[in-house]
């Protein structure tokens, strides 16, 4: 019976001990510096517990995870029950600060205070933000800690506090609403909406300028979105539209699958249109589409496996030149008729397989302009042209065939091979000038007869060109290895010289 009373004794001894430390004024400060040690080696940044109380019903918290970012909570709790209610307060002032904890780039500031209540089998979470300046409001359900329910309002988000809280740059502005509300998110029983609305857009041309050198004319747009999420699918909507161009998107995509059915449009200006369908899953999609691209009839047919590259089959069909020269902001240097054949059966990186042929048809230098653009002291001559290419993909290998042909020169190309794996470069040429006398306008000389020239060019680390012809009566071999040039001239005839540059044939 004594040890029995013994036992008892230490047994209360401990438990008091126990209900001391943790539950008591005194044992909170005992606990306190342990605690913040432990916080400390947890963020890696100096953190302060400015407060910690815990008793038997209820705790406070107050935390300084910096000197920038806050956290508070405080709230009562039933162990019995395994209940609680808690409020709780972030103040981030420096998000950048928290990026060892984030592991994301961010920066700026992040406010929101709500309550959780609930126990171990429910919990529900409310709350309000001013993330992005917005006016923003959020619940959130779990059951036995697994989200079940999301229902959030965003009002009047700014882009560009958004994009700065990614560490991005302000390349536009607008105004953003957000409407989520996902009623139940469990696997397979997906049942929500979601709709976004963007207004008041406008894209910073200084920032596009500065960033990837684009120029564009001043550009206002806005933006929408609806989803419904039923089951295992998602089926939206999408539409964005600008004084640039209108793009579109609908259709129904299986996240866990990524299995995908939609339509999308693209049109610039009324000037470009392209629109299609992306068809498949993870191992196998299919992309095709048609546009009227200048004028163009194009048609095409892309298939990806695992998201690579795997097949690519197009056509396009009397593509105007002088249009995209005006969609390119270039001025019209000529017109021409193109058109394209290309057929990959594989597009995997090291593996290529297939042809690529264009043709050129009906072309037409603009003489007039080439003749002022290049100040020309008597005026260009018409020039037609026609052109054909044939390209075989083999590997690494690309293998090019050239014929041009003009009303000016003559240019073919029996071989030119480059090497994607190392960038380097082989090719033949031939250039044929039937007419030295159409070239008067850049010579202002008057000749007679023509002149072939053909060689070999390889570039890798170094460039070389080779130039072989003969002409009156001898025969010219040049070299330009990089910067050094080398030329041999033999058994050139005076009377041939004077004869092509029609001056009296003197001596021989």
């Amino acid at each position: 019976m004594k040890y029995l009373k013994w036992f008892i004794g230490v047994l209360a001894t401990l438990l008091t001990m126990i209900y001391v430390v943790l539950f008591t004024s005194i044992g909170n400060d005992l606990l306190k510096p342990f605690i913040e040690e432990e916080i400390q080696k947890q963020t890696k940044l100096d953190s302060k517990l400015r407060s910690f109380s815990l008793s038997l019903s209820d705790f406070g918290i107050s935390l300084d995870i910096d000197k920038e970012n806050s956290v508070f909570i405080d709230g009562n709790f039933s162990v019995i029950e395994q209940s609680f209610n808690v409020n709780y307060k972030l103040e981030l002032n420096k998000l950048e600060n928290l990026e060892p904890l984030t592991q994301l780039p961010v920066q700026g500031r992040f406010h929101t205070d709500g309550t959780v209540d609930g126990d171990m089998k429910f919990i529900k979470v409310e709350g309000v933000s001013d993330v992005a300046q917005s006016k923003t409001t959020y619940k959130v359900e779990l059951t036995e800690f697994n989200s079940t329910s999301i229902i959030a309002k965003v009002r009047d988000a700014k882009l560009v506090s958004l994009l700065h809280l990614g560490k991005q740059n302000s390349y536009a502005s607008a105004d953003i609403n957000l409407d989520i509300n996902f009623r139940n998110i469990k696997p397979h029983e997906l049942d929500g909406d979601i709709l976004l609305i963007s207004k008041g857009g406008k894209i910073d041309l200084k920032v596009m300028k500065d960033d990837f050198n684009i120029t564009l004319p001043k550009t206002a747009f806005s933006m929408n979105m609806n989803a419904k999420l039923q089951g295992d699918k998602i089926n939206y909507n999408y539409l964005l539209r600008s004084n640039l161009a209108k793009i579109s998107s609908s259709g129904v995509v299986t996240p866990q699958s990524l299995k995908t059915d939609i339509r999308y449009g693209v049109d610039i200006r009324g000037e470009f249109r392209v629109n299609g369908k992306v068809k498949g899953d993870e191992k196998k999609l299919v992309v095709d589409g048609k546009s009227d691209f200048a004028s163009s009839d194009t048609h095409f047919v892309a298939t990806l496996k695992d998201f690579e590259p795997a097949t690519l089959k197009a056509t396009m069909k009397n593509l105007k030149m002088k249009k995209v020269l005006y969609l390119l902001k270039q001025p019209h240097y000529a017109d021409a008729i193109f058109s394209l054949d290309v057929d990959i059966n594989d597009a995997r990186s090291g593996n290529l397989k297939g042809t690529v042929i264009s043709n050129i048809k009906k072309g037409l230098l603009d003489s007039k302009y080439l003749t002022k653009a290049y100040g020309f002291e008597s005026k260009m001559p018409q020039t037609t042209f026609k052109a054909k290419t044939i390209t075989i993909l083999d590997g690494d290998i690309v293998d090019t065939k050239v014929d041009f042909n003009s009303s000016l020169v003559n240019f073919d190309i029996k071989r030119a091979r480059f090497n994607i794996a190392d960038s380097s470069l082989v090719s033949d040429y031939k250039t044929q000038i039937p007419s030295l006398d159409k070239f008067f306008f850049v010579t202002q000389r008057h000749m007679k007869g023509g002149v072939d020239i053909d060689g070999q060019l390889k570039q890798d680390d170094n460039l070389e060109l080779t130039i072989h012809t003969k002409v009156v009566g001898g025969r010219i071999d040049a070299k330009l290895y990089n910067d050094d040039f080398h030329a041999d001239i033999k058994s050139v005839q005076t009377i041939d010289a004077l004869h092509i540059l029609i001056y009296p044939e003197l001596f021989n």
